[in-house]
């Protein structure tokens, strides 16, 4: 990807803005890209959903295809989100659980089954490459742990005290997010034991104000929202401070509200930004390329966004393929949750250009 200027972010806020206006309600009929042309885009939004009676009752063939026939309630206030083959996880605050569309069997279930394991404020979820789930609860005060099955396995707490808001599991480590004590304390993932943490109070280089979220790339360097200091900081696998990505501001490449994380294969930085209400794009230096989203209830628009993730399943893309442009060849796929607003769960396709005149 590479940077956009000022005058081409523009131009994709304006072509969101006419799509809108227009009445376009199928990203098929009128694709919304990221930039807009004339540039060359790299992102297309594809769909989005929050309820069977948004996609036609069961009528549709989203909703035939995420639903079933069945008639689901909808989404209530989502905020982390984890895929793996064929599923798709999100935590529902709002219904205090983690609610799983199979997109394989076309149904809707919920993680925590009755009188086995009861949530409480579901915050945030992760997957580890060995189907592991780790569900940071923060009502709970516990890191909620699922196997590969989907059943519960059992619980981490911290006798010291925590309040955690997410967790990222990378080899045998266990990085977690707390809150309350501006720290990210990492856990032995097979028995939760805390071995080590890092971070304090503060604004200097490795420490935080209120940190949220977390993403560790294939290197295992670990990210880190830290909100109120208006930033991205970048730490390695023990702790140490590496970088920090971005500053409080309006411009691109600042933050207002930085909440969800993920890194791509090429070690760009994906950020959401609760208060601008986009997903900025950041290359592995961490210089700004590219921000998609943008207020709004239109397609392709976020309203109070939470978290993004990135999704290379190739089960999962064959199910979103007929949505895109025909210019674009599909990659992956980049989910992003909004709390708020029609566009629940949004789901955007990432490829290559190709202009077929």
């Amino acid at each position: 990807m590479r940077r956009l200027s000022q005058p081409s972010l523009k131009t994709a806020g304006a072509l969101a803005a006419a799509v809108l206006f227009a009445g376009l309600l199928d990203a098929a009929d009128a694709p919304v890209l990221y930039p807009a042309l004339p540039e060359t885009p790299r992102l297309q939004f594809l769909k989005s959903f929050s309820s069977s009676k948004d996609v036609g009752e069961g009528d549709s063939w989203f909703a035939r295809f995420i639903f079933g026939k069945r008639k689901e309630s909808s989404l209530g206030k989502p905020y982390g989100l984890a895929v793996e083959s064929g599923k798709i996880y999100l935590c529902d605050i709002m219904s205090r659980d983690v609610r799983i569309l199979d997109l394989e069997r076309r149904k809707m279930r919920w993680l925590a089954k009755p009188g086995r394991i009861k949530l409480k404020t579901p915050v945030n979820i992760s997957i580890s490459p060995d189907g592991y789930k780790y569900v940071a609860d923060s009502g709970l005060d516990q890191v909620v742990v699922f196997g590969p099955d989907d059943r519960f396995v059992q619980g981490f707490s911290d006798t010291g005290g925590w309040k955690p808001t997410d967790a990222a599991a990378a080899g045998s480590n266990l990085y977690v997010v707390d809150i309350a004590n501006d720290k990210v304390k990492v856990l032995d993932r097979a028995k939760g034991r805390v071995l080590f943490s890092f971070g304090q109070s503060g604004s200097g280089e490795g420490q935080f104000s209120k940190p949220t979220n977390i993403a560790v790339d294939e290197a295992g360097n670990v990210y880190v929202s830290d909100t109120i200091n208006f930033r991205i900081q970048k730490f390695d696998a023990k702790g140490r401070f590496l970088k920090s990505v971005g500053q409080m501001g309006r411009t691109p490449g600042s933050f207002s509200r930085p909440r969800g994380l993920a890194v791509d294969r090429q070690g760009r930085l994906y950020a959401v930004d609760a208060a601008f209400e986009n997903v900025q794009i950041f290359d592995a230096k961490g210089q700004p390329l590219l921000f998609f989203g943008g207020p709004g209830n239109g397609p392709g628009d976020m309203c109070l966004p939470a978290k993004v993730a990135l999704d290379y399943d190739a089960a999962n893309l064959k199910h979103f393929e007929s949505l895109a442009d025909p210019r674009i060849t599909l990659k992956y796929l980049v989910w992003v949750t909004n709390q708020f607003g029609p566009n629940a769960v949004s789901v955007y396709g990432a490829g290559r250009w190709q202009d077929k005149k």
